[in-house]
């Protein structure tokens, strides 16, 4: 696979991300939001903060250190 098409999924991919979340913000459904599935999830089950926060910073670590 070509170096360009590999940059340009990583980019478009949290892009999409981004604009589906503003979508779900505006469409006036409460709670939907992925933010506010996240809180509630991690109310229910703590460990779901750790998991996540973890493996953002695994992934920080292997890209940029």
């Amino acid at each position: 696979m070509r170096t360009e098409l590999v940059m340009y999924i990583l980019l478009g991919t949290p892009l999409a991300f981004i604009i589906v979340d503003i979508y779900l913000a505006l469409d006036g459904r409460k709670g939907n939001t992925y933010s506010e599935i996240i809180r509630e999830a991690s109310k229910k089950w703590m460990p779901i903060i750790m998991i996540l926060c973890y493996g953002f910073g695994l992934l920080s670590g292997h890209w940029w250190w």
